[in-house]
């Protein structure tokens, strides 16, 4: 299979597998194809937004205020997210 990417798509998906984040680009590749099918099968459609969800949003907002004063995300918070997130999505592929 051949992709055509933009260049800075290029850059980034590079520089993720630079910083060791992916073995290599076809393992970027091959986890963003499994990722993408099973939000499409898995949550093919759209959240409603109820009572139910408004709900929810109003709890995080409450919890958000709650917990201090706002801060600059910086880089280093950003990679930190990352990492969770792609552990989170390795847990849900074994699971």
């Amino acid at each position: 299979m051949n992709l055509t990417l933009t260049a800075d798509l290029e850059k980034r998906v590079s520089e993720s597998v630079a910083r060791g984040d992916f073995a290599s680009r076809d393992e970027f590749f091959r986890e963003a194809a499994e990722l993408l099918l099973d939000l499409h099968r898995d949550c093919g459609s759209p959240v409603a937004v109820d009572e139910h969800w408004e709900n929810h949003v109003e709890a995080f907002i409450e919890e958000a205020q709650a917990s201090g004063e706002a801060t600059e995300m910086k880089s280093q918070d950003w990679e930190e997210v990352e990492r969770q997130g792609l552990a989170l999505i390795k847990a849900r592929k074994k699971a």
